[in-house]
């Protein structure tokens, strides 16, 4: 039930962060980032958590937390990945539930004037009452002739027009010109914590990595039901299918250039970022593994080297656009989770204990003991958890 954050040069720890001080569920995914107060951490269990520091590293803040009470979400799932936003206002979680769940932070106030009273009168018709007293808007709505939209799951806040209101009726005796502000009810900044967005798989999400694209950030996501999705962040739209795998997807990677996945058929296959069309842009297929493929790292450095790790037990760095074999890795146990930054490797596993290698000279220069098998790898320049 902890993450652990260490030194990378040194292999020195730094803290350990417990997920849940009331339990000891275990935690499957962790995410380090940078922001402007610091660095914070991600952890999910079944639930998810997110840190920020006092003081770094020795004085952890107080956690907040998301996905409870979210439907389908349970005890009896996993959080598989977590990955935050540039801004730090997105994020995202897949999970064995079969969808990436997306919140959102720091939201906007947005507002708007109407002059029609039939407006005032159709917005106060699509409000709800929620659980904690606040009023939701439950349709779309196109008011002052489609010029001004109203989405669901925007809060009419007691401000202006509206100052303190209690009750739906108190719309009716609104003055038109009348101001009115909305805020997303889910901002996981103003308490409520609801989702934003669901992006459903066809199975349980094993997997998801977050990246850059132009001014636009995305979303990878691998599943059980054998597809690797493409989203956009913003707006939750399925941008790219890629289809190919014969058994459910473990594992993904991407750097500037590509996208890797690897699955329980026992290959890695290297995808072109911006295909054309569903199923379009599989580069090459390698048959990495002689069992099934628990993880794939691309260096973001140099572009075309792909580390993967199998049940088999082996560690192989591969020129992904070739499939050449450069490198193999001998480790005792399985590694279920890889980075990879120029000739830095870092390798957790079943044995627990995370490695720090340097992929020339294929030397393990630290190795770390975990209290239990590791499931996850983040890092943040020297730092990793």
């Amino acid at each position: 039930g902890q993450a652990r954050l260490y030194r990378l040069k040194t292999g020195k720890p730094l803290i350990s962060i417990r997920h849940d001080a009331t339990n000891r569920d275990a935690v499957h995914s962790v995410s380090l980032t940078q922001s402007a107060a610091g660095p914070r951490l991600l952890t999910g269990a079944w639930d998810g958590r997110w840190h920020e520091w006092k003081s770094w590293p020795s004085q952890p803040a107080r956690p907040s937390e998301f996905l409870r009470g979210e439907p389908g979400v349970s005890h009896e799932k996993q959080v598989t990945s977590l990955a935050v936003s540039r801004d730090g206002n997105y994020l995202a979680c897949s999970c064995t539930a079969g969808k990436i769940v997306v919140y959102r932070r720091n939201c906007p106030i947005r507002q708007i004037e109407l002059h029609d009273f039939e407006d005032v009168m159709e917005l106060k018709d699509s409000l709800k009452l929620g659980d904690h007293g606040e009023f939701v808007v439950q349709r779309r709505l196109e008011l002052s002739g489609g010029k001004m939209l109203v989405e669901p799951q925007e809060q009419l806040l007691p401000e202006a027009s509206v100052e303190g209101f209690k009750r739906r009726s108190a719309l009716d005796d609104v003055e038109v010109p009348a101001t009115f502000r909305f805020r997303f009810v889910g901002c996981l900044t103003h308490g409520l914590r609801r989702a934003w967005r669901s992006l459903s798989h066809d199975g349980a999400v094993l997997c998801m990595v977050m990246d850059v694209e132009g001014s636009s950030e995305v979303l990878y996501s691998g599943s059980r039901d054998r597809h690797v999705r493409k989203w956009s962040l913003y707006d939750g739209h399925l941008l790219l299918k890629y289809s190919g795998h014969t058994s459910m997807v473990r594992c993904l990677a991407v750097n500037s250039m590509y996208v890797a996945s690897g699955g329980d058929d026992r290959t890695v296959r290297l995808w072109h970022k911006h295909a054309f069309g569903e199923g379009d842009g599989c580069l090459r297929i390698i048959p990495a593994h002689k069992d099934f493929v628990r993880a794939v790292a691309l260096c973001n450095t140099f572009l075309e080297r792909l580390v993967s790790a199998g049940e088999d037990r082996s560690i192989i760095l591969w020129n992904a656009p070739t499939g050449e074999k450069l490198r193999e890795f001998d480790q005792a146990s399985v590694a279920t989770a890889i980075l990879l930054a120029g000739s830095c490797m870092v390798t957790a596993g079943e044995d627990a204990r995370l490695r720090i290698w340097n992929t020339e000279l294929a030397t393990v220069q630290h190795t770390v003991k975990h209290p239990q098998r590791v499931s996850s790898l983040s890092w943040l320049r020297a730092i990793s958890v």
